[in-house]
């Protein structure tokens, strides 16, 4: 009994010192700000026209996020996003998310580019899949699979999108780091 309360305090503790060391790390390297330059929803009938579109500027950046960007400049093989997760849940998005609240539906992304300082990364969901009203989007990477929350939770955004048979779904996350 008291060997598990000592192991315990200790889990405790180093989770503490885990957590205020990250903090420091990032201030003391003035680690950069990154925004969302925009997120497009783009809705293509079966002929390829495009039916509507939507475009998000709010987003939340977590803090596992920037200590796996930190672990990818320390030479890991981390830092990755390899796939976008959506939800039903509009709970408010805040930096110490890991998951999202309620994720339905995951698809690993089509493309990611690098143009200027801009990250454009992009996923194609094909007009038989993901049928279904979304409130919440995220990208993820590390080890992330096709299962749900699985890897190292990148963004968080809220939303408010329909997805229906018969559409195409293109999402084009950009994001960049302001001068």
């Amino acid at each position: 009994m008291y060997q598990e309360e000592q192991d315990k305090q200790g889990t405790l503790i180093f989770a503490k010192l885990h957590k205020n060391m990250n903090k420091k790390i990032k201030e003391t390297i003035n680690f950069p700000k990154f925004k969302p330059k925009s997120i497009n929803f783009t809705y293509r009938d079966e002929d390829g026209k495009i039916v509507k579109k939507n475009v998000y500027k709010m987003n939340v950046f977590t803090d596992v996020a920037i200590i796996s960007l930190l672990e990818r400049m320390a030479g890991q093989s981390k830092g990755a996003i390899t796939f976008l997760a959506l939800g039903d849940d509009d709970t408010a998005a805040t930096t110490s998310d890991t998951a999202l609240v309620n994720e339905v539906y995951r698809h690993a992304v089509s493309n990611a580019t690098v143009v200027a300082d801009v990250l454009t990364i992009s996923t194609f969901i094909p007009s038989t899949e993901g049928n279904d009203t979304y409130l919440e989007m995220a990208l993820y990477g590390d080890d992330a699979t096709a299962a749900a929350d699985s890897g190292t939770m990148f963004t968080r955004l809220i939303i408010n999108e329909t997805k229906t048979y018969g559409q195409s779904l293109t999402i084009d996350y950009e994001i960049t780091v302001p001068a």
